[in-house]
């Protein structure tokens, strides 16, 4: 009685918050329809598609576009999705998007729509790839790559089991593209590990209440089973439910997939051991997106992949410091919510501290992170130099670090996360040798000396400068990354009257700081002005022409992997020493 009334809670929670509509589509003038979107999603009992629906609400609302959600109340009722469909082509809708229940059943229906000149996206479910060849129909999908998610569930099941164990599989949305496609990758992932046997591949309708007694029969019949890998979240509900019956919940290991708030608390006490995260309000923000494009007859990429991450026992409870050199820097703020929001969904309970650039702060705050047994360091070093002690201290604690942006001096760490700085460097010379026309004197404000960000930034810049030998640099100086340094050192120059036509600011907060000196400057000549960082606010001095380019980093991703690194440590992953992030310069 308590699922059932459980189901009707959500069911309508669906209908008087986020507006999905179940039954009973009232008709409507097929001319008022040809501005709107419909989604059409699957099971309302689901609270992934709760995240979907409202993902999509939101990039409506905030860009205008009509929109209607439409729901049928069980995930697989392929008929009822099939009806909402013909519903919504009578009645003229611009565009639909659909998350198919079943991934052969729905083409059809989806012809239909297209031979109407209504616009199509699928998403989270690809339809079947033979089916849409052999009717010759290509329709825009987007959503992850599932069976690249299966592979990294398998991988980390046969780490947990150490190569040998009993496998049970369960297929929780059957006719579903995405399911076979996380299967496939499971199995894939498997067949790297001859000890582990495949005991049963069950296929069935995914919710819950439908795979506990299914589960109870298999785990009996095929006792003894230690691990259980389900292609969604309720199945892996039900099957803790059959562990729970049978007493066995701590003696198998249970993987599902969506990440569901119900399946995160099972993980947070360690009784569900794996899922993935697949982010469905971006797979609904994207598919709107592309919806509302295609319907303004603008062209449609036919595959647009959204991110998954793989989200485990291992990393809830761990404690992992991040401290920064300075968060008044737009940059490394960027970088720390990035990691504030990928912490928040991998279950890691993560601090976050700002040295203020101040390079015994960061001592000190290190110090006491390894006092109060800290699992994780993560620091983007205010002194490369002055750091190292302490993280000699956590090496000989046994606790892992992981720098980013810059590299920390003669010092053990697991990882070190950064953008290719001699390339930015370079990068910044060919801006200044194409303005000046290979000709010209040039000025470069570096950041901190000994800094390994400093010195490779410095090294591309030069080495490409000398292949012209009709540009000259007249003067370098260190202004510490520090845009009132940088201020100082630029009226100095001013002063003194060095020659220069362009200017290299090793960051954008020193370029801010050039650009306060030259604002009072009279009858100044034009200049190029070069930054590194791509922050908000050099960008606007872009658009605005006091700036002519800046090397845009990308912190948000430096951020989001460091986490992610961090996590696949506690999970039992092999960490490679270094990770690069893409740079592309922007000019004006």
């Amino acid at each position: 009685m308590r699922a059932t009334t459980g189901i009707f809670a959500v069911i309508w929670l669906l209908v008087t918050v986020f507006g999905i509509q179940i039954l009973n589509l009232t008709p409507a003038n097929a001319d008022t329809n040809q501005s709107k979107v419909a989604l059409v999603v699957g099971g309302l009992s689901n609270p992934f598609f709760v995240k979907m629906a409202a993902g999509a609400r939101q990039y409506a609302d905030d860009h205008k576009i009509p929109i209607d959600v439409f729901g049928a109340d069980r995930e697989a009722d392929v008929e009822r999705q099939i009806s909402i469909v013909e519903d919504l082509i009578f009645r003229g809708y611009g565009a639909i998007v659909i998350d198919p229940a079943d991934s052969t059943r729905l083409l059809p229906a989806c012809k239909r729509a297209l031979a109407k000149h209504l616009a199509v996206i699928i998403v989270d479910t690809p339809l079947d790839p033979q089916s849409l060849r052999k009717e010759n129909v290509s329709i825009p999908f987007v959503g992850p790559d599932h069976r690249f998610g299966g592979q990294q569930i398998g991988e980390y099941v046969s780490r947990k089991l150490k190569g040998r164990g009993r496998v049970l599989v369960i297929d929780g949305a059957c006719g579903r593209e995405s399911s076979i496609l996380r299967k496939t990758g499971f199995i894939d992932a498997m067949a790297h590990s001859p000890h582990i046997q495949m005991v049963a591949d069950q296929r069935m309708d995914g919710c819950s209440d439908a795979v506990f007694p299914v589960a109870m029969k298999l785990l009996r019949k095929y006792n003894p089973v230690n691990a259980v890998f389900c292609t969604g979240d309720p199945a892996a509900l039900g099957v803790l439910h059959a562990l729970d019956i049978l007493d066995l919940h701590h003696k198998v290991l249970v993987t599902g997939y969506d990440d569901i708030e119900a399946v995160r608390y099972e993980m947070y006490n360690d009784r569900i051991q794996a899922s993935v995260e697949l982010y469905p309000e971006r797979m609904g923000r994207d598919a709107v997106r592309l919806a509302a494009d295609a319907m303004k007859g603008l062209p449609v990429a036919l595959l647009t992949t959204t991110p998954e991450d793989v989200v485990t026992s291992d990393t809830f409870h761990k404690k992992v410091l991040f401290t920064f050199s300075s968060l008044e820097n737009p940059f490394f703020k960027a970088m720390q919510q990035s990691a504030q929001n990928m912490a928040k969904i991998l279950g890691l309970d993560m601090t976050f501290s700002d040295t203020h650039n101040n390079d015994a702060a960061q001592l000190s705050e290190i110090r006491s992170a390894i006092q109060r047994r800290v699992d994780m360091l993560i620091v983007n070093p205010a002194n490369s130099d002055t750091v190292a002690p302490g993280i000699d201290l956590a090496a000989q604690h046994h606790i892992p670090v992981i720098s980013v942006d810059r590299r920390i001096t003669e010092a053990p760490v697991l990882c070190h996360i950064e953008s290719d700085n001699r390339e930015g460097g370079r990068m910044a010379a060919r801006i200044i040798v194409d303005k000046l026309k290979g000709r010209g004197n040039v000025v470069e404000i570096e950041g901190i000396p000994g800094a390994g960000v400093t010195l490779e930034r410095e090294k591309g810049f030069s080495d490409a400068l000398a292949a012209y030998p009709d540009i000259h640099v007249t003067d370098r100086e260190f202004a510490g990354f520090n845009r009132d340094d940088a201020r100082r050192v630029m009226l100095r120059l001013i002063q003194k009257k060095t020659p220069f036509d362009a200017v290299f600011a090793q960051n954008d907060i020193m370029m801010l700081g050039v650009l306060d000196a030259l604002s009072g400057e009279k009858d100044a000549p034009s200049r190029v002005l070069v930054g590194f960082d791509g922050i908000p606010e050099a960008l606007q001095q872009i658009r605005w022409g006091r700036m002519t380019a800046t090397i845009a980093q990308k912190p948000e991703d430096m951020g989001r992997l460091a986490v992610q690194c961090a996590a696949r440590y506690f999970r039992g992953d092999t960490i490679p020493s270094l990770l690069t992030v893409g740079i592309e310069p922007v000019t004006r």
